[in-house]
């Protein structure tokens, strides 16, 4: 079994170190994303790709860029371990089966390490932004509030209100938040927003959904039902006026 491992791992080795075979053979390629638990993106995260036989031989590395996102290309097919890491997040290990010539998703939910409530300062910085159009919503409030424990209520911590860009910002105590956001015009939303202390965390975008606008001043509306007089049967397709 050890011969095996050694064999495959040479093999990988082989591959490239000589380019001659490199351009015979096709490649896979991996790519994906790294984001938190709420799904916001984490920037500057390293992906390490391990040979499965062999985890001391390393195929392919990647940082993911400002959208978490990442791409490993010029790998032999076969089967592999990734694993991704970024300060202030337990890594993630996963296998990945790449076949040559093909390209393969994998992405990463990374769980942040223990936030201890109060210990050291953090950075929470964040965009509120249209959810149909995707476009900044300005005067937004966002408040940043300590959940519900042993039957109080959340506990408010901080207030910022979004400017033409959409963007908020916060430097708290490190610990485990809610972030509530409420804007003229959309619905109100509550999200999870984790502070870790010394780390200005990945932006989080939050998306309000826009309120259906009110009817016109001066109009009303008419509903019911059209039925068949004699049996109370409902007539599909009258016409109303």
């Amino acid at each position: 079994m050890k011969r095996t491992l050694s064999l495959a791992a040479l093999l990988l080795c082989a591959a490239f170190a000589h380019p001659a075979l490199a351009q015979d053979a096709p490649r896979a390629t991996l790519q994906g994303r790294v984001a938190d638990l709420t799904g916001r993106p984490i920037a500057g995260a390293s992906v390490v790709l391990r040979l499965r036989a062999d985890t001391s031989v390393i195929a392919g590395r990647a940082v993911t860029g400002p959208a978490g996102e990442y791409v490993i290309t010029g790998v032999p097919g076969g089967s592999y371990r990734a694993t991704a890491s970024a300060r202030g997040f337990k890594p993630e290990d996963e296998g990945a089966e790449l076949v040559a010539g093909r390209t393969s998703a994998l992405t990463f939910l990374l769980e942040p390490n223990e936030i201890r409530q109060g210990e050291g300062k953090g950075r929470l910085v964040g965009v509120v932004v249209n959810a149909r159009t995707g476009l900044p919503v300005r005067g937004a409030i966002a408040t940043l509030l300590v959940p519900a424990t042993d039957g109080q209520p959340p506990r408010r911590v901080a207030v910022d209100t979004t400017g033409d860009r959409g963007r908020f910002e916060f430097e708290v105590a490190a610990g485990a938040y809610l972030l509530s956001v409420r804007a003229e015009g959309f619905a109100p939303a509550t999200v999870p927003a984790p502070v870790i202390a010394g780390v200005e965390g990945a932006l989080l975008f939050v998306r309000l959904l826009p309120l259906a606008p009110p009817p016109p001043a001066g109009t009303a509306s008419l509903a019911g039902r059209v039925t068949d007089a004699a049996t109370g049967t409902p007539l599909a397709g009258a016409v109303v006026s």
